[in-house]
This record gives structure tokens, C-alpha cells and sequence, in this order.
């Protein structure tokens, strides 16, 4: 069993054109309870408050070969070329961290983005990007919920390991 988050950087700050939301997403798999994670994650997910923004509509529970993945798209957790976790993403990450460390596997947190290049002086690029969005939410279970720091770990695939196209 493998227990992985992947998130998404979404547009750049100040581009153009209509660029789709990407997804960011917590997968896990433990041994012979995928079933019981996946439903106390929907559950878990279902009781965030909306709060008028319909984060609940932006976080789906799926199964794949990496096990047990939640997707949520960027916008429900991060601004438009920014790093920093709305409230709405610590409320999200407030439900579901409980079941996260319920499960003693690893956790990693990917960060991806689309293919619209980012210069901004705080991202040169989507690389960084993707990097500090994924370092964000790890420090974020770590420093509030405690997980250990020897189970998860950050990666960044900027737009170069898409979850799905631009054009979706």
C-alpha cells in the first residue's frame, strides 16, 4: 500500500485565455481496508463547509493503480499563481488529515501544474511552483496535525507529468 497526495498549480498569476483548473490529490492504499479509507474520506470531505465556494463540487475520491487518490482541484486550495493555502484548503486538510495519519504508509505530496509558463519574482517557474505548493501542504500536516516528517515528502512535476489536459 502507498499512501500519495498530488497537487496541481492551475493558471499563473496574470495569464490569459481560459486554462482548466488541474487537480491536486491524496492517494493511499492500506492493506486490505482501501474500501473502509475511501469511505470515511468521502464522509470526511462531504462534512467540509462550503462556505458559499463549493469546495465540496472541486474534491472527488477515486481509485487508480496508486490506490486510493482525492482530487482536488487548485483553485479550491490555492489562488492563481500562489502557493499560500487558502482557509478553505487548512479546513479541507483539517477533515481528512485525521484519516491520512490513521494509515501508517508513506505520504507524498505531488505538485503539478498547467502548461502556462509562470514569471513572477516569487516563481520563475512552474517548477517552483508546483515544488512550493506541494512543500506547503506537508508542512502544513506536519506543523497541525503532527504527521511525521519520515512518512511524506514533497515532489514537483510542474506541467511536465500532466493528470489531465489544458483543455478539459
Amino acid at each position: 500500500g502507498h499512501l500519495k497526495t498530488i497537487f496541481t498549480g492551475g493558471s499563473p498569476a496574470g495569464s490569459h485565455g481560459s486554462v482548466s483548473s488541474v487537480p491536486f490529490d491524496v492517494s493511499l492504499a492500506p492493506p486490505g481496508s482501501s474500501g473502509d479509507v475511501k469511505k470515511k474520506l468521502e464522509q470526511e470531505i462531504n462534512k467540509v463547509e462550503a462556505n458559499g465556494d463549493g469546495i465540496q463540487k472541486k474534491i472527488s475520491v477515486i481509485s487508480d493503480q496508486r490506490g486510493i487518490v482525492i482530487r482536488i482541484l487548485d483553485e479550491a486550495f490555492f489562488d492563481p499563481g500562489k502557493a499560500d493555502l487558502k482557509q478553505g484548503a487548512r479546513k479541507t486538510l483539517d477533515r481528512i488529515a485525521p484519516v491520512i495519519s490513521a494509515v501508517n504508509n508513506p505520504v507524498r505530496v505531488e505538485g503539478h501544474t498547467d502548461n502556462v509558463p509562470i514569471a513572477t519574482a516569487e516563481f520563475r517557474s512552474n517548477w517552483e511552483l508546483s515544488v512550493r505548493r506541494a512543500t506547503e501542504v506537508i508542512r502544513y500536516l506536519i506543523e497541525k496535525h503532527t504527521l511525521s516528517p519520515r512518512r511524506i515528502s514533497a515532489v514537483g512535476y510542474a506541467e511536465y507529468h500532466p493528470i489531465a489536459p489544458n483543455t478539459t
